[in-house]
């Protein structure tokens, strides 16, 4: 990718998109790593201690528990990965990162990011209303695994979802059980309950 390639995909970014132009332009000549399909990204010499930009490719953050491995979040390019390493003192990544289609990014190590925001204040206000948004959606995943039965658990997961989501949840869950369709009756009422609120 070229640096104007970057420069503008960074412009996009939630973290860079108030960034001043010379802040971007400084970001924009960071180190990248190219990652092949399933490399595991938080195994990386690179990960630990930076945030990294997706420039290209897809990203999976997932979980290993007893039923095996839960996909918490998928990123494509322009996402933000590696928060949790930055300016904290636990050396263990918080998830498993891996890529699932070949992909790039750009890394910027912990002291680098430090200066940006102390010399840009409006990287400042963008990276806090970014931090500040991961922790509403780890409020909402928190609250949704809390939920006291199963069927509750699963209408307030999918009333956080987009609408092309549930579609493609109501068609699997069909395909493989017709009968788990009867939680879908009434989840129109229950959404509309819960924006009510």
């Amino acid at each position: 990718m070229t640096k104007e390639q970057i420069i503008e995909l960074l412009s996009r970014s939630e973290v860079f998109c108030r960034a001043e132009n010379k802040t971007i332009n400084r970001i924009a000549e960071e180190s990248t790593v190219v990652f092949s399909r399933g490399q595991i990204v938080s195994d990386c010499k690179d990960y630990f201690g930076k945030i990294g930009v997706i420039l290209s490719g897809t990203i999976v953050a997932e979980e290993k528990n007893s039923c095996g491995k839960v996909v918490l979040n998928t990123l494509k390019e322009g996402s933000i990965i590696g928060v949790t390493s930055l300016f904290n003192k636990e050396s263990e990544c918080v998830s498993r990162v891996v890529s699932k289609t070949k992909s790039e990014i750009l890394f910027i190590a912990e002291e680098r990011m430090t200066d940006y925001l102390l010399g840009d204040k409006d990287l400042n206000i963008s990276y806090i209303t970014f931090l500040t948004e991961k922790i509403r959606f780890l409020n909402r995943k928190i609250t949704t695994f809390t939920t006291p039965t199963t069927e509750s658990a699963l209408v307030k997961y999918l009333s956080n979802q987009k609408e092309d989501e549930l579609i493609i949840v109501a068609a699997k869950l069909y395909c493989h059980h017709p009968g788990n369709m009867r939680i879908f009756d009434g989840l129109a009422d229950r959404m509309q309950h819960t924006e009510k609120r």
